[in-house]
């Protein structure tokens, strides 16, 4: 249930994003934008399956790769280079190269300490591991992961930079949102050839990350939850492909209800996982005879501190400056390793 509640947020965030960017490049309502990117990704996903997900992550990986780095050379020399960019954002907001940003060190390195320890418990990471046949083919992971998140990040720097600057130097118009940033420089900034190619590399990594989603969410429905309860696992094609409407179906609900900034969706649904699965697969798999019930307390004292927790953050009731994420992954990783502990005694 944690897999199928952290695929929905997850979707959920896909889909606000890729509606706003096909909004600005085809120029129609948001809503209907993100129908449209909805229909595209569910067909191909629940026609071909994760294999076809995987050749397409294979193409869209590539394209982005190209795209975030002219992207970034383009917003370094809309700013007039490196030095008058991010020199003149110091001298006219200098928290905006803060190395804490606006949350404070607490807050940044307990965000730190999510992102690097629950991204061992994302499943559509995971999932993709479980497919590799021979583990040597992994030896340069470690440093192709590496580069390759490097260059990507390089389109949200600069575009983010270049047009903070350009806003506070009124050469932008303020923005409704920082969510409308990418729309407005690629719109506005770039020339038309090099706007279309950044769409569509930015529609392709959000696609790529969706596809996945649904199929693992998909999967969960389809044959795990069945598995559990000891029902028939006939007819599991047909049953994920009718999973796949339905996941998609209620992410569309999520994003249409949940109001906030994209990226801030997605940190919740990204804290879901990290939370509820990451304890137990990284201690459970490390254990020599682990604990099935250490692992459902585990997961179901993630999932539960997560959601809890993050309301109450929106509603102003946490008066700590750590973040939800932190405190629901801690306690999980607290929960296993007692109970592991307990039912270990108990055999004894």
């Amino acid at each position: 249930m944690g897999i199928v509640l952290g695929v929905v947020g997850f979707l959920g965030t896909q889909f606000q994003a890729l509606g706003m960017l096909l909004s600005g490049l085809l120029d129609v309502p948001v809503p209907w934008a993100v129908a449209l990117g909805a229909a595209v990704v569910v067909f191909y996903s629940a026609a071909g399956g994760m294999l076809a997900s995987v050749y397409t992550d294979v193409i869209q990986g590539v394209l982005m790769l190209w795209t975030a780095t002219l992207v970034f050379f383009f917003a370094v020399r809309k700013g007039g280079g490196v030095v008058e960019l991010f020199g003149g954002l110091n001298e006219i907001s200098a928290e905006t190269l803060s190395p804490w940003g606006t949350i404070g060190a607490v807050g940044a390195l307990s965000w730190f300490l999510v992102f690097a320890v629950g991204a061992l418990g994302q499943p559509h990471v995971i999932n993709k591991f479980m497919m590799v046949r021979d583990l040597r083919v992994l030896k340069y992971f470690p440093l192709v992961l590496a580069i390759s998140m490097a260059i990507c990040s390089l389109i949200w720097l600069g575009i983010g930079s270049v047009v903070k600057k350009l806003v506070l130097t009124g050469t932008l118009s303020p923005l409704g949102s920082p969510d409308e940033a990418a729309a407005a420089f690629l719109n506005t900034q770039v020339p038309p050839w090099l706007a279309a190619v950044a769409y569509v590399g930015i529609v392709a990594a959000i696609m790529s990350t969706a596809d996945s989603f649904i199929n693992i969410g998909a999967a969960a429905l389809a044959r795990d939850l069945p598995r559990s309860f000891g029902r028939p696992e006939s007819g599991q094609v047909l049953r994920g492909r009718l999973w796949s409407l339905a996941l998609v179906a209620g992410a569309l609900l999520f994003s249409w209800l949940v109001s906030g900034l994209v990226a801030y969706l997605g940190i919740i649904a990204f804290s879901i996982f990290a939370a509820s699965l990451t304890p137990a697969l990284v201690l459970g798999l490390r254990e020599k005879n682990p604990s099935g019930s250490a692992a459902l307390a585990s997961i179901s004292t993630g999932l539960v501190l997560s959601i809890t927790l993050e309301l109450f953050n929106r509603l102003g009731w946490l008066p700590f400056q750590v973040s939800p994420a932190l405190l629901s992954l801690a306690a999980s990783f607290i929960v296993f390793v007692v109970c592991s502990r307990l039912c270990s005694n108990r055999q004894e």
